[in-house]
């Protein structure tokens, strides 16, 4: 109960008292009304008698009481005019002399001793100190139970206002903030141990989901520069693990949409600009072939690289030498090969390197774009020939296959520079190529057996030739297989692959032995082959 409320209890209680002692002597009067008449009447008589008052006879000017003081009720002498009997001239018999009935000589009903009245709170009046009061105890409206406008800290939620308050426990990074709203993601304040960040919104560095920004997390981020996340590391689908969006031209091959992505879109480099297989293509009889490129041996195979220059592979010259398909001028693309022998040449389009054979020591290396000139792997055996296997070539797609001295067919992952045997054509097995359609053919150099070659190591004789053969190349169209050789007259020879038809195509000076011959066709059909004119290697070109 508030103070307000007591004191007026106790003045209440008060006036009670006092009436009710007024009501109990009028009873006596009343009662004792044939004294007061005998009184009465002695009194008169006596004053009449002596000058005073005419009913008490005591000479104090009040008719009833007989004591001398002047009041007319109490009979107690005190002549402070009031029936209390305590001389302080009020009625509440408390000696104060302060005109209220609370004791507490204030002059006020609160009997707080102040002098002034205190405001009620919860009485539905402003008034005092007090902000507010709307009459009700609830602390989820605007006004407290104290009197107090609502604000937000004050610990109570604000129905309508609030969405929570927790007093002084309030915090911006915790579950209410200082604005008493509960924290949420997006709110631009990073709730501690719920939120990694909270930008509001995506941003370079946090998701809309307030976790950071991440490729590969499945968000997509356009502010971070993400068009895609697909929550993978495959470049080969719809999504780059850069989660940039696959499209022709970013260098990988984006599968059920593309044949080929060399990184450009530049058409007559093996990968159109539409990303189709553009197979090189030379105009011969604008160029100045046939162009000399090295002397002493002129084996070797040859092969295009990705801008569809020709790369010669030199023998023991110990360098890898580049013509050029715009002018045939002849360059050095790696010298200095420490190796003895430079032999079998291969591009492999999904890294757009050409990859090369050498002996002493056995080994593969890889010339990347730029004329970057890596190793690959040390080899286990002498190799000859080179080529890539295509994709659907059992477990071998996109490797690398060549032959040996030795008379094996090996397969080398250029990932992890692995290599294993996996078929025998032969001693002296001399070179290798695919059909489009996916046959691999094998050569001998010692028996001139061609075979094809299943990826489980099943041969099948394809053709017998009399001897020396070290050379292999198939038509786009996959009806003819040509191949070069040393014995029986050198020069270049066809085989059409439906009847298995042996025909002369040109005579020429191949170099002797097991080293692989170069031969290699172009997107039009013509025939780049290296032999020796007088005394040097060579590429030289016809239309078979």
């Amino acid at each position: 109960m508030q103070r307000g409320a007591v004191n007026q209890a106790s003045v209440t209680l008060a006036l009670a008292s006092v009436l009710a002692l007024a009501a109990c002597g009028d009873d006596t009067t009343a009662d004792a009304s044939t004294g007061t008449e005998a009184g009465t009447e002695a009194g008169t008589e006596a004053g009449t008698e002596t000058g005073g008052d005419e009913m008490s006879g005591d000479g104090d000017g009040d008719p009833t009481t007989g004591d001398g003081d002047g009041d007319p009720a109490t009979g107690d002498g005190d002549g402070d005019g009031d029936i209390t009997g305590d001389g302080d001239g009020d009625i509440t018999g408390d000696g104060d002399g302060d005109g209220d009935i609370t004791g507490d000589g204030d002059g006020d009903v609160t009997g707080d001793g102040d002098g002034d009245i205190a405001p009620l709170c919860g009485d539905g009046v402003v008034e005092g100190d007090e902000e507010c009061d709307d009459g009700n105890a609830s602390n989820e409206d605007a006004c407290l139970d104290t009197c107090v406008a609502a604000a937000c800290g004050d610990g109570f939620v604000w129905t309508d206002n609030e969405t929570c308050d927790l007093g002084v426990d309030n915090d911006d990074s915790g579950a209410c903030t200082t604005l008493c709203t509960a924290a949420l993601c997006g709110d631009g304040l990073v709730w501690a141990d719920n939120e990694d960040c909270d930008d509001a919104g995506d941003s370079e560095t946090c998701d809309a989901d307030c976790t950071f920004a991440v490729c590969g997390d499945g968000v997509v981020n356009m502010a971070a520069m993400e068009s895609c996340d697909d929550q993978n590391d495959d470049n080969s689908d719809d999504c780059l693990d850069t989660c940039v969006a696959a499209s022709c031209g970013d260098g990988f091959v984006w599968a059920d949409n593309e044949a080929c992505d060399d990184g450009n879109l530049e058409p007559g480099d093996h990968c159109s600009e539409t990303c189709e297989l553009d197979t090189c293509v030379w105009a011969i009889d604008e160029l100045p072939l046939p162009v000399a490129v090295h002397t002493d041996n002129y084996f070797g195979e040859i092969a295009f690289d990705s801008n569809c220059d020709l790369i010669v592979a030199g023998a023991f010259s110990n360098t890898l030498y580049r013509v050029s398909r715009a002018d045939a001028s002849v360059s050095e693309a790696v010298e200095n090969v420490v190796n003895n022998s430079i032999n079998g040449a291969a591009y492999r389009r999904s890294d757009a390197s050409v990859y090369v054979t050498l002996d002493n020591p056995n080994e593969m290396w890889r010339l990347e774009p730029g004329d970057l000139w890596t190793m690959v792997a040390e080899l286990p055996e002498l190799p000859t020939g080179v080529t890539v296997a295509p994709a659907g070539y059992g477990d071998f797609g996109d490797m690398l296959i060549w032959t040996s001295v030795n008379g094996n067919l090996l397969v080398t992952d250029p990932n992890d520079g692995t290599s294993q045997v996996f078929a025998s054509p032969g001693n002296q097995a001399s070179a290798v190529a695919f059909g489009p359609d996916g046959t691999l053919y094998a050569v001998v150099y010692t028996t001139g057996v061609i075979s094809t070659v299943e990826p489980d190591g099943t041969l099948t004789e394809f053709y017998d030739l009399p001897a020396a053969a070290d050379g292999l190349v198939v038509s786009a169209d996959n009806q003819s297989l040509y191949v070069s050789h040393f014995g029986f007259g050198a020069g270049i020879d066809a085989i059409k692959i439906p009847g298995v038809v042996f025909s002369e195509i040109i005579a020429a000076d191949f170099d002797s032995g097991y080293y692989p011959s170069g031969l290699l066709l172009d997107g039009a059909g013509h025939l780049l082959y290296k032999s020796r004119i007088d005394g040097q290697a060579s590429i030289s070109a016809i239309t078979p």
